[in-house]
This record gives C-alpha cells, sequence and structure tokens, in this order.
C-alpha cells in the first residue's frame, strides 16, 4: 500500500509504516528541520528507498489526485483551522475506496481547556473543535465517517516524552492536557474515514 503521513514530525510512524506493515510512505511536515531529520534517521534505518519526506502544507499537498491507498495523521489537526480544506485535500489525494486514518484531540462541551497544552501555548494558536463539527468538516470537505472511536481512556496516564525542541514548561503542558483528558474538556478520538465519492474500500494498513 501506498500511505501519506501528514504532519509527519521526525518520521516515526512513517518508519512503522514502511518497517512493519511493509507500505510504502510518502511523509510531510510544515517544518524543514524535522523533515531533513526524518531522512537522516530514516536513511540511518534503512528505510531510505520506501520514505520519501517533503516539507509541504497539509492544506496545498503536493500529490496528483487518486495517489494514495490511505492517509494517516495524528496530533495534527489542533493546529490546523481550516478542517474543511483538511478534508478536500485529503479526498482529493486518496484512490477509490482509500481510506484516512485521523488519531486527534477534539473539544468537549465542559469548559475552556487549559493552555498550554502540547501543541499551543494559547487559543489563539489552538483550533480544538467538537467532534460534531470535526465530522460535519470533514464530511463537507468529501470524506465520509466509517467509525468514530473515543480513545480518551488510553490517554490516561501517559507521562509523555520530551519534544524534540525543548520546553521547560513541557510537564506543566502534559499535566495540562491530562487534566483536560480526565475532566472531560477535551477527548482523544480515533476518526477512520473513505473518500465520499469513492468506490468499494480496500483493505486498510493499521
Amino acid at each position: 500500500m501506498y500511505v501519506l503521513d501528514l504532519g509527519c514530525g521526525l518520521g516515526g510512524a512513517s518508519r512503522y509504516l514502511a518497517a512493519e506493515c511493509g507500505c510504502r510512505v510518502a511523509a510531510i511536515d510544515l517544518t524543514p528541520n524535522f523533515v531533513e531529520a526524518a531522512r537522516i534517521l530514516t536513511a540511518r534505518c534503512g528505510l531510505a528507498e520506501r520514505i520519501e519526506f517533503r516539507q509541504a502544507n497539509a492544506l496545498a499537498l503536493p500529490f496528483p489526485d487518486s495517489t494514495f491507498d490511505h492517509a494517516w495523521s495524528y496530533a495534527v489537526t489542533m493546529n490546523i483551522a481550516d478542517k474543511e480544506g483538511l478534508g478536500r485535500q485529503v479526498a482529493r489525494v486518496l484512490k477509490p475506496g482509500g481510506r484516512f486514518s485521523c488519531n486527534e484531540i477534539v473539544r468537549r462541551s465542559g469548559g475552556t481547556p487549559a493552555f498550554p497544552l502540547p501543541w499551543a501555548s494559547d487559543e489563539d494558536s489552538s483550533f480544538l473543535v467538537s467532534p460534531a463539527k470535526m465530522r460535519a468538516a470533514l464530511e463537507a470537505g468529501g470524506l465520509s465517517v466509517i467509525e468514530q472511536v473515543d480513545l480518551t481512556a488510553t490517554r490516561l496516564g501517559e507521562t509523555g516524552r520530551q519534544p524534540v525542541i525543548e520546553r521547560d514548561d513541557f510537564p506543566l503542558r502534559l499535566h495540562n492536557l491530562q487534566s483536560c483528558l480526565a475532566d472531560g474538556r477535551l477527548i482523544a478520538s480515533l476518526f477512520l474515514r473513505r473518500g465520499a465519492f469513492n468506490a468499494a474500500p480496500r483493505t486498510q494498513c493499521e
């Protein structure tokens, strides 16, 4: 399968998909330093021939229509305001029947989240929406929901790892995330989608 990794960071998920699932992967990230580091790490793992890394924007994917069997994102949409635009781009580059796995944090109507959080220092740089709004935006972009799973229980108690960009307040950011997940202000959700106008679904790579 040919898989697109959206917001790949240092490429850990891409390397897993290539090494463990036998996939061919194209990966993008907005941060050039992450892309360069991902290329170096991937070469050291002997996977450079299976994974291509590019610096690119998820709202302007540099790939032709109907390219990928599967698209994957993890903790990316919280920093994207135009979620319908993301849905359009993902739907465009998926092959007929292609799938999109979107593992993200969403907002529940339980009060304002405590900042800073791992992905944002304040609400101005965080674009959280409710599960219903996330679903509606991506469906408006051309994707249909197959399944929506609440993964909050699996995220509770995570200690996390210090990010590549050192932050003195990382323990506080992680504490705030755990607090918001525990009291219901935030939800960890997995959305499984396919192109709304595509043919019968292909096998998922998970």
